[in-house]
């Protein structure tokens, strides 16, 4: 009897639960926060040139948001969903490329800095590591061979060039 009871309220819990958003919803939603990842990133390039690092962490944040959603959208691709499996694909291949081309940008502004302000090393560490990460795995996508690829990792291998030099020259906390 109590199997029963158990296997009602299952049926029950199941009719009341909401179906969730259409695989759509979600590629709009990534879309969406996409955009606004651009909207942030001229924000903190602007902050960044008067040594502001606020808005930087709302873009970072931004990105990993944009990140956790294609992961979702991922767990939801299948071989009997090729259609979102390309659509997520180039959704993340979008905002990394939007990422690198704002990243870039701050580094510039960072690098054109005689004196750069207290923590700018540890703020840009993290974007190191995104960096490194993400060119492990463009080329083990076979990035070569790919134009868009290709140019791609140029623009991450001048990001980490302009990374090195700033965390180079830059004081570090643990200086003071």
């Amino acid at each position: 009897m109590t199997t029963n009871l158990y296997s009602m309220e299952q049926s029950t819990l199941k009719k009341q639960r909401s179906p969730g958003a259409s695989d759509a919803e979600l590629l709009a939603a990534a879309s969406r926060i996409r955009k606004e990842l651009d909207e942030v990133a001229d924000k903190a390039y602007k902050a960044i040139q008067k040594h502001s690092f606020a808005v930087y962490y709302q873009f970072a944040n931004k990105r990993t948001e944009h990140a956790a959603l294609i992961c979702v959208i991922r767990s939801r691709c299948s071989d009997k969903k090729p259609d979102l499996t390309a659509a997520a694909k180039r959704e993340e291949f979008q905002a990394l490329q939007a990422t690198v081309q704002s990243v870039t940008k701050f580094l510039f502004a960072l690098s054109a800095t005689p004196l750069l302000p207290v923590g700018a090393c540890e703020t840009f560490l993290a974007e190191y590591e995104y960096l490194k990460t993400a060119r492990e795995r463009l080329t083990a996508e076979g990035g070569k061979e790919n134009r868009e690829i290709s140019s791609l990792l140029d623009d991450i291998e001048t990001a980490l060039m302009l990374l090195e030099e700033i965390i180079g020259k830059s004081p570090a906390l643990e200086e003071f």
